[in-house]
Order: structure tokens, then C-alpha cells, then sequence
């Protein structure tokens, strides 16, 4: 447990680094290529070449971007959870409904 606390203490350091060398802007820039490479890799995937190594390196990229997005904006880890919660209970009820009118129940 003492390790991954200071793995995550020196990962903020680094992001904190990051952010004061290179600036808010370039990191920000930096989220939107990151975002694109990660989407050139599922599409990748969906034309028949996948490569696991590319998604996974990508999804990396990613999520360390991220990380620079909620330090930013002041962004807490419990907002972001309380909204993605939200969103799977909304994404739940859908696909009720949908199963509902791919099988509705007989009417005898």
C-alpha cells in the first residue's frame, strides 16, 4: 500500500511539473492528440486490424491526460464518479427498454 501511495505522490509530482513547464494550454493540446491517436486505434480495431498493444499504449495516454484535465479544472475524482454512476443506472434502464421492445411481453 506504501508503494502505490508513493508511486501516485510521485505521478502527481511529475503532472504538476508538466503542467508548470509546458503550460495549460500545451497540456490541453496535448489531451486533444492523445485523444485522437486513441481514436485512430479503435477504428483500427473496427476495420479489422487491431492491435491490443496500440489500444492499450493509447488508452495509457489517455488517462495520463486526464489526469492533467481535472488538475486544470479543479476536477475531483467524486464529481466524476457521482456522474459516471448516474450515467451506467441511465445506461441500465436503456437497455431494459430496448430489451422491452426487442421482446415485448405477449398481449393475450
Amino acid at each position: 500500500m506504501e508503494k502505490m501511495q508513493t508511486k501516485m505522490n510521485n505521478t502527481d509530482q511529475v503532472l504538476n511539473k508538466a503542467l508548470a513547464f509546458y503550460g495549460r494550454r500545451e497540456q490541453e493540446i496535448k489531451v486533444c492528440e492523445e485523444l485522437g491517436e486513441l481514436q485512430q486505434a479503435v477504428f483500427k480495431s473496427l476495420k479489422g486490424t487491431p492491435s491490443k498493444a496500440n489500444l492499450t499504449e493509447e488508452i495509457a495516454d489517455v488517462l495520463i491526460t486526464i489526469e492533467y484535465l481535472k488538475k486544470i479544472h479543479n476536477i475531483k475524482d467524486e464529481d466524476i464518479e457521482f456522474l459516471k454512476n448516474g450515467k451506467i443506472i441511465r445506461l441500465m434502464e436503456k437497455i431494459k427498454a430496448d430489451e422491452y421492445n426487442l421482446y415485448p411481453e405477449p398481449e393475450y
